[in-house]
């Protein structure tokens, strides 16, 4: 049990070492002791080897020759470096407070050799270790899945009496409650590199996809961002191993692609968890079938697996595993880009988009793609709005600070004429017809501009409402009429009249009228008001 424990501070010593480019230019291979131990670690590094068992730190006493060749061990690495840079290794390791022992020589004997107590332990041929041994076989009968599947029995929950009692239904499946406290045991934060917290919202219960975070950096700062997602269902699994895998990789993939993703850049790594295997065909074909479920996910979608981790092992006497086989999506793509899944406020749209299956419940992979990319592109817009919305939000800092500062202008102005005892003069200044005119104007134009940036259909889309000889042109792409200007005001959510007049420099009466005329101008009358806060809605339900 002590072997597979992490130890993350040893652990971010040996990032912060492998970062130096001192250092990591002197490595010539690396490998980590994971399955194998040193005979793996060590073994592959070269053709030929002789490795000190008796040099290799332990962290148990008493362990024999096989025991240290073979033990895994965490945070630990062999590497390959030049003799001659050996003390100045040693030196970078130490200031980490890293310990770093040499444990092997790299021969020309073409052999493996492994020494203990000074006994030769192993002493075998590279040319029969790469022939792979001997050749085994085994016999596999791939049995059907059940009838009943679990995709048709989850429609039945989700379908059990009305909408509240299928959400009670589907809360209680431990695979759909909160899985919040097994996540806090974590840290999201070490290296503050952290682009979503595992649970976002306001109340922070929403579990994010998967994990998006900053490429680390030693100086500066980065955009670039890493995302990781995953995809299992235990439930699919145990039914077909085939499905599992296939939908393990499919789910993987969708979740990246939700986060911001591009599913066409994307890279897969499997992780294989299975039972003990021995010689029964019933077993074997459990992780034949869900590699080939993988496989043919992988096939479709045109995504390469390029790494895993196997382990057959998962078996206690009479208790075994089921069939696992996990799949990790990893993409690269930038922050700005990310999405998260919490709601951003009320009356936002719920969009579903449901993927097809045939009678073998395998998906319609083209329609899949299909999908992906609209979302990719859905999220593409996100994106662009979310840059005009930044671009909004600094135009109205600019009028926030020109108002300021015309403020304290003036203050100095009043001051000043008060000082001189000019103040006939001041009042016929404040009370200037021109002066408020020129206000007017400057916010309007600031105005004009940032609206048409943020929504530049939004007159295409209001001429729409319109009867066609009742459409507005506008004077100039970037200058709204002032009708036009009111209902853009009433699209950002300012319906009072009395606050539109005093934002645009109208009477309430004046607005009224605009409002009125506007709506006699309509198609649709009864429904003016609501079309207007539909207008611009980047997300609209489609109907395939």
């Amino acid at each position: 049990a002590e072997v597979q424990k992490g130890n993350p501070p040893t652990e971010r010593k040996i990032q912060r070492l492998f970062r130096d480019g001192d250092v990591t230019r002197l490595i010539k291979r690396c490998n980590d002791f994971g399955a194998g131990g040193v005979s793996v670690a060590v073994g592959e590094l070269t053709d030929s080897l002789a490795i000190d068992l008796d040099a290799v730190p332990l962290k148990y006493s008493g362990l024999d020759g096989t025991e240290v060749a073979v033990s895994e061990s965490q945070e630990r690495m062999a590497v390959v470096i030049a003799a001659e840079n050996e003390v100045f290794f040693k030196e970078k390791a130490a200031a980490e407070n890293l310990e770093c022992t040499k444990i092997a020589e790299v021969t020309d004997s073409g052999r493996l050799e492994m020494v203990f107590r000074g006994q030769k332990v192993v002493d075998l041929s590279r040319e029969f270790l790469n022939s792979g041994g001997v050749r085994q076989h085994i016999k596999i009968e791939v049995l059907p899945p059940e009838p009943q599947n679990p995709l048709s029995a989850l429609g039945k929950l989700r379908n059990r009496g009305g909408l509240p009692e299928s959400l009670i239904a589907m809360a209680l499946d431990p695979n759909i409650a909160s899985q919040k406290g097994l996540g806090e045991m974590f840290d999201g934060t070490i290296g503050a590199a952290s682009v979503l917290m595992p649970f976002g919202g306001r109340n922070q219960m929403t579990p994010s996809e998967g994990m998006a975070a900053h490429l680390p950096v030693r100086e500066g700062k980065t955009t670039t961002t890493s995302l990781m997602t995953y995809g299992f269902d235990p439930i699919i699994a145990h039914w077909s191993p085939f499905h599992g895998g296939l939908y393990a990789v499919l789910d993987s993939v969708t979740r990246l692609v939700a986060m911001g993703g591009d599913y066409r850049s994307a890279r897969l790594t499997l992780q294989e968890y299975f039972e003990k295997l021995k010689k029964d065909p019933h077993r074997w074909c459990k992780p034949l079938s869900a590699l080939l479920g993988a496989f043919t996910a992988e096939e479709a979608l045109g995504i390469p697996g390029i790494g895993g981790k196997d382990s057959m092992s998962g078996s206690f006497k009479d208790i075994h595993v089921p069939p696992c086989l996990l799949s990790f999506a990893v993409d690269v793509t930038e922050d700005a880009k990310v999405m998260s899944p919490e709601f951003k406020g009320p009356g936002h749209r719920l969009v579903l988009i449901q993927s097809k299956r045939d009678e073998n419940l395998i998906p319609d992979f083209d329609r899949q793609k299909k999908i992906y990319e609209k979302v990719m592109e859905l999220n593409k817009k996100l994106e662009s709005t979310n840059v005009k919305r930044e671009t909004y939000l600094r135009l109205f800092m600019d009028i926030s600070a020109a108002y300021i500062e015309k403020l304290s202008e003036y203050r100095k102005l009043v001051s000043r004429k008060l000082k001189a005892g000019q103040a006939d003069d001041l009042l016929k200044r404040m009370g200037s017809y021109k002066l408020q005119a020129e206000d007017v104007a400057t916010f309007n134009s600031r105005f004009d501009k940032a609206f048409m940036e943020l929504y530049p259909n939004f007159v295409d889309e209001f001429n729409s409402l319109l009867t066609p000889e009742n459409r507005i042109v506008l004077p100039t792409p970037t200058s709204l009429t002032p009708e036009i200007r009111i209902f853009a005001l009433m699209r950002l959510g300012v319906t009072e009249s009395r606050k539109i007049a005093t934002l645009l420099s109208y009477s309430p009466q004046t607005v009224y009228n605009h409002k009125t005329a506007m709506r006699n101008k309509a198609i649709d009358r009864e429904r003016f008001d609501e079309d207007i806060n539909r207008l611009c809605k980047i997300i609209q339900p489609q109907s395939d």
